[in-house]
């Protein structure tokens, strides 16, 4: 489902409605969609997925980012095999001690009002992550009394944190943007490199779908990348330094 507040334009509010009649996979909060307010879409995905879905785990993405739904889905099953079906999990690329930005012109700004201490609970980053699906009555009974803050992703850390469910780092989560994968602006980027990470950001619009066949090519002629010295492309894709562990 895509979760999307109000915009200032009413032909775009229109055509959304259109698209939600069309393919019923839009959800909408009366909200204005901005940076600002992507707690509240947090809030709202938490509620509605509470009230209509009985999901054994819930998976969040950005709209922009590539997620190999196989794999994920192998490693769900070999996480549930190992660990058992009970298990609660909260698993990302996991953000440990990360401290509030303070300055009101920065994008991140988070007040001590809204959040007085030194540091953010673990939480997982934002690009994607999964949870247990029956944690989301609990999740939305802790949005009613936990304080809820701008940082829409550490402040999800603050409600898995109230019920007491720890973060599960794994490293194959936005590995590009954590640093855990690297490749040098001068040789390009290599597709090899795609064939492992479960998410990976800013990857948009049609090049999902090219990411998608790219990397099944590669797993079903595992022997390509061995013939690969370097990069095979060029991209737009930057690391984000916000996120990284560097």
């Amino acid at each position: 489902m895509f979760l999307v507040g109000k915009t200032r334009n009413p032909t775009l509010d229109d055509l959304l409605r259109q698209e939600a009649v069309n393919y019923e996979d839009i959800v909408f909060g009366d909200f204005i969609d901005s940076y600002r307010n992507l707690t509240r879409k947090m809030v709202l995905g938490v509620e509605w997925a509470a009230a209509h879905c009985q999901a054994q785990y819930v998976l969040k993405a950005d709209d922009d980012s590539y997620v190999a739904v196989l794999e994920l889905t192998q490693w769900l099953e070999e996480y549930q095999r190992t660990k058992g079906h009970d298990k609660e999990l909260y698993m990302g690329a996991a953000l440990i001690n990360k401290e509030p930005f303070r300055e009101e012109d920065n994008k991140f700004y988070v007040s001590e009002k809204e959040y007085p201490a030194k540091t953010f609970p673990p939480y997982a980053a934002g690009p994607g992550y999964v949870f247990s699906g029956n944690l989301l009555v609990k999740l939305s009974n802790a949005i009613k009394v936990v304080r809820l803050f701008a940082n829409e992703d550490a402040c999800f850390g603050a409600l898995m944190q109230h019920i007491k469910v720890d973060l599960l780092n794994n490293d194959r989560i936005v590995p590009f943007s954590t640093g855990k994968v690297y490749y040098t602006e001068g040789e390009g980027y290599s597709l090899c490199k795609f064939n492992g990470p479960l998410v990976i950001h800013r990857i948009s619009g049609k090049l999902q779908i090219r990411t998608h066949f790219n990397v099944l090519i590669l797993k079903h002629v595992s022997t390509l990348c061995k013939h690969i010295k370097h990069g095979i492309g060029i991209t737009d894709y930057l690391v984000d330094n916000f996120w990284s562990f560097q």
